[in-house]
């Protein structure tokens, strides 16, 4: 009783002089990050060029540079406030500075073009979409103009001046900004979504008849409606300057019952969005408690606060175990108040009793209970292995004050997550499918608990799921069938593919036409059903007669149009759609010349369907051919189906998804739903009730996770993957696509194994492309090591002359000037072969490689290809034999350690390649033997300074390394280490030995060294890089050899982050390549690479 008697003293205190209340503590305002510069080197450069990016911020905890839409740049100092990063451009590319600060982020864009033939501008608007009261940044770049112009919708000027540079804007609503340069222009366009910026009323609380005056602050808004609660409307506004700031005086009306309370609700508009916000005077007898907090828990020893907010009141009573322990009278605290208790030895129920001279009254009342620090007495699990997955393994503990406990995968999700008294000691059971560590956490509440505990468990044998077809080619449409354990299946990190009966339904010849503008952007059409058409998803019911389709790609049930907003948002839920909408492709669409939309309604009963859509649309102002449709079935599946997705760049993502009745969440597909979907051709999502077994999926490298659910509400995760068959086992090799004239139907292809066992090729599928499918229906089998030829025709009078093992339709032709052949096994493409007119020609074959993982192609292309040899009747060709590589070498296994060999003493200095701070020199060399490279003699070489040789003439040092390979100079690079190379101060020297270690000519023996040793990277202050180039002269294999790679100031760049290191082909169409700019593998020291070479 000794504490209650304390409160009671305290109480009479406070009831006889009152308490002066403690003045709050000062609060620090965080301070917003500022973006001071953000500059680009060059703001033109080659494809592959590099730049560096330096940027000044202010008030910064960190800064991030990202390519926009891409991924961001790795930074030595992400903190700095200053500071610069030098990257390789192979795109127009914009670059995006954030800087985060504690009390908000900044950002600052510079752009970046690839130099063009042709004058070029670049002007976008980051972010394309803003709420009103924010800013956008334009951002522009006109090389090569003395200046540039920016205007915005209304014509005024807002920049002129500089050709580059980037510029603040917060337009008011939707803007479509210009930039002019010389006799070029651009555009980009600000979105503005409506916002309701500020809503107050002049009182929080007042009697009948009293006035009440109501103000507010609007962007981007056409007009605002202001409505109270029984009294609808009051007051619709379209005046802009009323908009924008407005108000209006309303009388409080009487309210039925002892407490009452009228809310005024403000309603924005723009187009089809609307906006709203809400305040609530309260008025009647009653008073009004609109906040009251109390703990459930308090630690022994302490004390504990309530805290209380009230209007139309007069007096706070605090009563603790029905004795009033505080009386608030004061204005200040009866409104907004609290009060300090001390922590009983046994629960406390708290009553807060708020009370006014008009003698209304009303209680909040809550239990507070004492509680401890909590004490770690056991945690456990049993068994420490589980035989098979799908078998539980049980967790348990002790943990006396434990009020919360947490049980989660270390480095995963969290699995279970319990509060209240019986968590002190409990027990769970868990069902791992793999080597798994459960991590358990437990405290009061009150930020005290133990330190986490984990159980370790292996799993012997790990459930997997089954699939319907393995070993398959990656994109294999296959099904899953079932698991090793029983359960029901649900996916939950992809999206099942296109099963039979979803495929893409094309109803452009028999749907019915939308009228539609051609140019139409952000528009909407209303269509007649003719009947009500109704369906039921997951509680969700879509119905009505008249549908809304917008040009933006979504579409609902209403009776009247809505267009939404010009750029919608790519993620769901969103303002920016409607409730119950039903979006395949959210995104800023716009007609074009060939856009069509069409809706059709057929079927009967619960197989009776809705088809919308959307032919050839494309992006605002881009060049896509997007074709797509939405299909809703009385029975409660809706499909969403795509055709055509041309154009469309990997980064660009589309809102997918039916919104929620109330429009505040997403009705998810059967996935681990991404708000944010890029949709490929052929897929199809699926939102239905129930997903049946087998579930549809396009085989991949990346593991499914499948959840099964158990008995009991119990469930187990399955990481799986089908077995797919590795590339390269066999390959279409060679292709005669254009004949001779002696040769009418001498069309053909060669498929060529590259394995030493068997190969059926019964059940594949060669796909021509255009010209159709062929199925080969019938056991052919490649030998090992071995080729089958396909072609039009066996007649040798017709063909040519060759021995053709498969005959697929004499109609069936190959382009002469770009085509392709695949053969695919369920829709999985395995191998491809692709050729252009620059290839091959008239009787004359074109050979394709076996796909190489280690060759990068110039033009990003895909396929490694050369010109036939050999020959048969009048054309050039190998039908029915294996033809030699086109490229002649290949990296050789693992890397050849520690054969750096330093010929400083035994050497001799190339040229002008020595020195004090030598920097960009190269220099011809005559060698004394002659050396094969590629198959050809030489006994010139051109060594430049920045760690490259070429057996071609060059008439520069490069120091910009290339990233791709590339038919412009230099080509045939022989690059150990091509970086921008500088010379220390001293014994810095490129070096050049013929070896012959037995002394005997012609023994085999023979290699010739180019050393580049003690050589430092532009970029760090101190360095010494040691590498060098082995011809080894009998075989004309090639070797690279490292010693030590040093670099004091940054590891990272003698590990080559920097560096292209690759063997390039003498036509610059090809390399193959260890390490180009990067530490992931990088360039190890005392290591070797070996490309050998087949002639």
């Amino acid at each position: 009783m000794k504490a209650i008697s304390t409160w009671i003293c305290a109480a009479a205190l406070v009831l006889a002089a009152g308490c002066k209340p403690q003045p709050p503590p000062e609060e620090k305002v965080p301070v917003p990050a500022t973006v001071i510069s953000f500059t680009s080197s060059a703001t033109e450069v080659e494809a592959g060029g590099k730049v560096t990016l330096s940027w000044e911020v202010k008030d910064a905890t960190s800064v991030q540079i990202s390519p926009l839409g891409g991924a961001a740049l790795e930074l030595a100092d992400p903190s700095a406030s200053n500071g610069s990063v030098e990257v390789a451009v192979n795109q127009d590319t914009v670059f995006v500075l954030t800087a985060r600060g504690e009390g908000g982020n900044d950002q600052g864009a510079v752009s970046v073009l690839i130099r063009r033939d042709a004058p070029t501008v670049a002007f976008s608007a980051i972010p394309e979409k803003i709420e009103a009261g924010g800013s956008a940044t334009l951002v522009w770049n006109a090389p090569g103009a003395d200046s540039a112009t920016i205007t915005d919708g209304a014509g005024q000027v807002i920049h002129s001046g500089a050709p580059q540079g980037s510029i603040a804007v917060s337009p008011l609503g939707d803007t479509e900004y210009t930039l002019t340069a010389g006799d070029l222009s651009a555009h980009a366009k600000v979105a503005v979504k409506v916002a309701i910026l500020g809503f107050t009323a002049s009182v929080q609380a007042a009697q009948p008849g009293d006035p009440v005056t109501l103000s507010w602050h609007v962007g981007a808004a056409d007009s605002v409606t202001l409505s109270a609660t029984g009294r609808g409307v009051l007051t619709t506004i379209t005046d802009p300057a009323q908009i924008a700031d407005g108000s209006f005086t309303d009388t409080l009306p009487g309210v039925d019952g002892a407490s009452g309370q009228v809310t005024y609700t403000l309603t924005a508009t723009q187009g089809g969005q609307t906006v709203t916000a809400a305040r609530t005077v309260y008025t009647g007898a009653d008073p009004v408690v609109t906040a009251f907090n109390a703990p459930a828990y308090a630690r022994t020893g302490n004390t504990w606060t309530v805290s209380w907010k009230t209007v139309l009141a007069d007096r706070v009573d605090v009563i603790v175990d029905g004795v009033t322990v505080h009386r608030a009278t004061t204005r200040a605290e009866v409104e907004d108040g609290s009060f300090t208790v001390d922590t009983g030895a046994a629960p406390q129920a708290l009553v807060l009793e708020v009370s006014n001279a008009r003698g209304g009254k009303v209680t909040k009342t809550a239990l507070v209970e004492p509680v401890g620090a909590p004490s770690l007495v056991s945690f456990n699990g049993n068994p420490a292995t589980v035989v098979n997955g799908g078998e539980p393994l049980t967790l348990s503990w002790e943990v006396p004050n434990a009020r919360h406990v947490r049980i989660s995968v270390q480095g995963g999700p969290v699995v279970a997550e319990r509060t209240g008294h019986d968590v002190e000691q409990a027990s769970l059971d868990v069902f791992p499918n793999t080597h798994t560590v459960y991590v358990f956490e437990a405290d009061n509440t009150l930020g005290e608990a133990i330190t986490p505990q984990t159980f370790t468990v292996d799993v012997t044998n790990p459930a997997h799921l089954i699939y319907s077809a393995e070993p398959v080619p990656e994109g294999a449409r296959i099904q899953i069938t079932g698991a090793t354990v029983n359960g029901q299946l649900e996916p939950l990190d992809f999206t099942p593919t296109t099963a039979p009966g979803e495929e893409f339904v094309d109803i452009s010849q028999t749907g019915n036409p939308v009228s539609i503008g051609s140019s139409d952007d952000t528009a909407a059409y209303l269509v007649d059903l003719g009947k009500v058409f109704t369906t039921t998803v997951k509680g969700i019911t879509f119905s009505g007669r008249r549908i809304s389709i917008a040009t933006n790609g979504w579409f609902f049930f209403s009776d009247t149009t809505n267009s939404g907003v010009s750029v919608p948002d790519t993620f769901l839920p969103s303002s920016d759609y409607p409730p119950k909408a039903i979006v395949p492709f959210g995104r800023d669409l716009q007609n074009q010349s060939t856009t069509r939309i069409y809706w059709q309604l057929d079927g009967s009963g619960p197989s009776e369907r809705l088809i919308v859509q959307w032919t050839d649309t494309r992006r605002y102002n881009n060049s896509d051919h997007l074709t797509f449709q939405a299909r809703v079935y009385a029975d409660g599946r809706i499909i969403f189906a795509y055709d055509r997705m041309s154009n469309l760049p990997q980064s660009v993502e589309a809102a997918v998804g039916l919104m929620d009745a109330a429009g505040g969440a997403v009705i998810p597909p059967f996935s681990q739903f991404s708000p944010a979907l890029h949709p490929v051709a052929g897929d199809a999502l699926v939102f239905a009730d129930q997903l049946a077994t087998p579930i549809w999926i396009r085989a991949s490298q990346a593991a499914q996770t499948v959840r099964v659910h158990l008995p009991n509400d119990a469930f187990i995760d399955i990481h799986d993957s089908p077995e797919l068959l590795p590339p390269g086992n066999f390959h279409i090799d060679e292709v005669n696509f254009h004949p001779s004239a002696t040769a009418p139907l001498g069309e053909w292809f060669e498929v060529a194994n590259n394995t030493s066992s068997p190969i059926d090729l019964n059940g594949w599928t060669i796909d021509f492309g255009a010209q159709g499918k062929v199925l080969i229906d019938t056991p052919l089998v490649l030998p090992p090591n071995g080729v089958k030829v396909f072609g039009r025709s066996n007649d040798p009078a017709q063909n040519g002359g060759i021995t053709v093992d498969f005959v697929y339709p004499s109609a069936i032709t190959l382009d002469d000037t770009a085509g392709s052949i695949s053969l695919t096994l369920q829709g999985g493409k395995y191998t491809t072969a692709e050729w252009t007119s620059s290839v091959g020609g008239t009787g004359k074959t074109v050979r394709f490689e076996k796909p190489d993982p280690t060759v990068l192609i110039a033009g990003g292309g895909s396929t490694i290809t050369c010109d036939g040899t050999g020959s048969y009747g009048d054309q050039i060709g190998t039908p029915g034999t294996k033809d030699a590589p086109c490229l002649h070498y290949h990296l050789s296994g693992p890397t050849v350690p520690n054969g750096f060999e330093s010929i400083a003493a035994t050497g001799t200095v190339i040229g002008s390649l020595s020195g004090s701070s030598t920097d960009s020199v190269y220099q011809q060399v005559t060698l004394t033997r002659p050396i094969q490279v590629f198959g050809a003699t030489t006994n010139t070489l051109w060594v430049s300074s920045n760690g490259f040789i070429t057996t071609t003439a060059i008439t520069n040092s490069y120091n910009t390394n290339d990233t791709v390979p590339s038919t412009s100079a230099p080509n045939g690079v022989i690059a150990p280490f091509w970086d921008d190379l500088v010379g220390n101060a001293t014994n810095s020297a490129v070096y050049l030995k013929q070896a012959d270690p037995d002394g005997v000519p012609g023994s085999g023996d023979e290699y010739t060294l180019v050393s580049w040793e003690n050589w430092k990277i532009w970029a760090p202050a101190t360095a010494s890089v040691n590498f060098q180039v082995k011809f080894i002269e009998s075989t004309g294999d090639i070797e690279f050899h490292y010693g030590s790679m040093m670099s004091a100031s940054d590891a990272t760049y003698a590990k080559g982050k920097s560096a292209t290191t690759w063997l390039e082909t003498p036509d610059g169409r090809y390399a193959i390549a260890i390490n180009v700019e990067s530490t992931n593998p990088g360039i190890q020291p005392n290591t070797g690479y070996h490309f050998t070479y087949t002639p």
